[in-house]
């Protein structure tokens, strides 16, 4: 009986310290991986991959109306990187209606009494570059 219960101990302490080596050597070999698989680069120019990737995006089903674009993008942004970066630029909605009264306080300010007879194109005109002349 203690020899059994000797054996079952030794062969308990073995298992786990297999369990920890194996565990050493997992973490071993993942942190090897990820080292490799970052020094890895894609093939190609990197005009060749943005036309892949935009190909392989107008290539994927088209979403609902119902889906959160922000969201869809945060999910397949390791698909589309560069496009990604896109997304979250061009779908960033300022949370403000402070540019749109600052354009209508230009336009009040351009088209007085005095210049009541400027065109909505040359009116159109100078507001855009009143906006952009940072």
């Amino acid at each position: 009986m203690i020899n059994e219960n000797e054996k079952n101990q030794s062969s308990a302490s073995t298992s786990n310290i297999s369990d920890s080596q194996g565990k050493k050597s997992n973490s071993l070999l993942w942190k090897h991986y990820n080292k490799q698989m970052h020094n890895v680069r894609p093939a190609g120019t990197a005009n060749s991959r943005a036309i892949i990737e935009t190909q392989k995006y107008l290539d994927d089903t088209v979403l609902s109306p119902d889906t959160n674009p922000l969201e869809w993008w945060r999910i397949n942004q390791q698909i589309y990187p560069n496009l990604a970066k896109l997304a979250k630029i061009k779908l960033n909605a300022m949370a403000s209606s402070v540019p749109c009264e600052r354009l209508f306080s230009v336009a009040g300010n351009i088209l007085t009494e005095r210049r009541s007879r400027l065109g909505s194109r040359k009116l159109e005109q100078l507001l855009f570059l009143q906006q952009n002349k940072k």
